[in-house]
């Protein structure tokens, strides 16, 4: 979690689970619009992989929409991959 240093309000935070025994799964990374742009995406989700390396997990996946390019471009710059493209409907309300 990424809270602000002056305001004390939460900014950032990624949320994250064990799959199976050895692999994780980022289920959802958020950032506060007036902080993306900042690395601050970059940051958290560097965090986080610093502790799943720390207990030994093996993989780390994740999925994203398409539509969201930098989301797809910051995940792709960290090293994550495609492996499988589907079809999902977007809330867009």
């Amino acid at each position: 979690m990424a809270v602000h240093r002056e305001t004390r309000l939460t900014v950032g935070l990624v949320l994250c689970s064990r799959v199976k025994s050895g692999v994780g799964h980022i289920t959802q990374v958020c950032l506060a619009p007036d902080v993306r742009g900042r690395r601050l995406g970059e940051a958290l989700l560097g965090t986080a992989y610093a502790a799943w390396q720390r207990r030994r997990f093996t993989a780390l996946t994740l999925t994203v929409t398409e539509a969201n390019a930098p989301a797809v471009e910051l995940y792709r710059r960290l090293g994550f991959r495609v492996t499988h493209v589907f079809d999902a409907f977007v809330w867009e309300g």
